[in-house]
């Protein structure tokens, strides 16, 4: 049981904890077809419903094969009295049973969004979204629990504890018309024997100006989702999700399959790359990630989901950062040796004196690699990135050379056309790791330099020694100075 700022409670079911619910499932419909069934959910893994029976009675014993069979929406009333809604279901099985009570057609559906508390459909609005994010209420850096010391009788000492929940102010966010701000929740429990434990909880929240749909405050989530992973140096998941219903009170429970299962632990500000109280002016790096992020958005999200995988190879890892890199290049910068129409007249020519004793296809190769000739090369792509970097950050993650080496643009170049005339140039032993150490420091700055966070901020970060993003450059830097690339 939570215990939000207004004082009053709410039950919640989170993504990290796997349960079942029994009830009846059926279309929306004036007398909808009520099957039997139960709803399980697995952490990391869509919400399955199995079914005792079929839910189309016309299809149960004509129809054997089931691919591609979907409903835009299934609602459920479970044996404890709630209302669920499962959207996007897909049905994955379904087999005929003969028994001694009959036949029968049981069958398994999967959801990857199911609502708790209410019966929606797909086009149902909603006015907030609010998600529970672990060691938020960390990175948030406000102090929520104050002890004090009263003595008491000379038998005895009393020790005074409070425990504040400060919401933080909204921060409007004009690129997307809403409000965003946080708050804090606490959980608690207590034994006059033995003692007291509370638990405090940090929640994002973002409100539109109008009710929006699903899609729409998802996505806004997930905006927020990759600023805060820019920000703290670590993945920052969330592990509940509730929505606000347009027109009422309630607030509903919504369950999504989510990518990886390795939640923020830290336990002090000082551990984050950047914690909120770092920033010089949150309100206008919130509103810049927000306003730049739409002509960012395929290059970022390549970024976030490279930066917090943990279980790529080396190599992928290696490739995945300089894509990554090209990506944030190409989407803010023109990238072309001349411009567009000044090229067409050189393309042209060059084209037309193109051999025509070579084989069609041949000619075809030839002048589909003309139609990208005036586009820079990778290699100037990256160091005109770097030279976007102030010193004395440069050298801390580039090192002395400041410039990215030759041998990273070769190898990127070996593992996606196979050159063995590169292989030499291959990074040995640790160099390939602590290449990729680099490229993701370098991506993380450019993108936090992108929405305002000053260099002076970023220096200070690096140098600190305490989150992992910094230990990882500090090490980098130092292997360097003893045994130079």
């Amino acid at each position: 049981m939570a215990h939000r700022g207004d004082g009053t409670t709410m039950a919640t079911r989170d993504f990290r904890t796997a349960f079942e619910m029994q009830g009846r499932w059926f279309e929306p419909a004036p007398e909808p077809q009520q099957i039997a069934g139960t709803l399980v959910y697995t952490p990391g893994a869509e919400v399955e419903l199995h079914l005792h029976d079929s839910l189309d009675p016309i299809r149960r014993f004509t129809q054997r094969r089931t691919e591609g069979r979907s409903y835009p929406v299934l609602h459920g009333t479970t044996t404890s009295g709630e209302a669920v809604t499962l959207l996007s279901v897909q049905l994955v099985r379904s087999q005929l049973a003969i028994g001694s009570a009959g036949m029968g057609q049981p069958e398994e559906l999967v959801s990857n969004r199911t609502l708790i508390g209410t019966h929606a459909s797909p086009e149902s609005l909603y006015r907030q979204i609010r998600f529970r994010v672990p060691a938020l209420e960390v990175w948030l850096s406000k102090e929520t629990v104050k002890r004090t010391v009263e003595h008491g009788p000379a038998s005895e000492r009393v020790w005074s504890f409070a425990v504040v929940t400060p919401d933080g102010p909204a921060i409007r966010v004009p690129a997307i018309e809403a409000d965003l701000g946080w708050q804090f929740d606490f959980s608690s429990n207590s034994n006059p024997f033995k003692g007291v434990r509370v638990d405090m909880q940090g929640w994002l929240q973002i409100t539109p100006d109008k009710p929006k749909s699903l899609d729409w405050l998802l996505e806004q989530k997930s905006v927020f989702d990759q600023l805060l992973t820019m920000l703290a140096g670590e993945p920052m998941l969330s592990d509940c999700i509730q929505l606000a219903v347009a027109g009422g009170d309630e607030r509903v429970l919504l369950l999504i399959r989510q990518e990886g299962s390795a939640y923020c632990a830290r336990t002090q500000p000082e551990e984050f790359f950047l914690a909120l109280k770092d920033l010089e002016d949150p309100s206008e790096v919130i509103q810049c990630w927000f306003a730049e992020w739409q002509r960012m958005r395929m290059p970022l999200q390549l970024a976030v989901s490279t930066l917090n995988s943990t279980q790529l190879w080396l190599h992928v890892r290696f490739l995945s950062l300089m894509q990554a890199l090209e990506g944030f290049h190409r989407s803010r910068f023109p990238g072309t040796y001349m411009a567009d129409e000044d090229y067409y007249p050189v393309r042209q020519k060059i084209t037309a004196a193109i051999p025509s004793e070579l084989a069609a296809d041949h000619r075809e190769a030839l002048k589909a690699r003309l139609k990208y000739g005036n586009q820079i090369s990778l290699r100037r792509r990256l160091n005109e990135l770097t030279e976007k970097v102030p010193d004395p950050l440069r050298e801390i993650v580039l090192g002395q050379d400041r410039r990215i080496p030759r041998s990273w643009t070769e190898t990127r170049n070996y593992y996606t056309h196979w050159d063995e005339e590169l292989r030499p140039a291959l990074p040995k032993d640790l160099g390939l790791h602590f290449a990729c150490v680099r490229l993701s420091v370098l991506l993380r700055l450019l993108y936090l330099q992108m929405v305002g966070v000053s260099a002076s901020t970023l220096l200070k970060a690096l140098n600190s020694g305490r989150s992992t993003v910094s230990r990882q450059i500090i090490h980098a830097h130092n292997v360097e100075v003893t045994c130079p690339r």
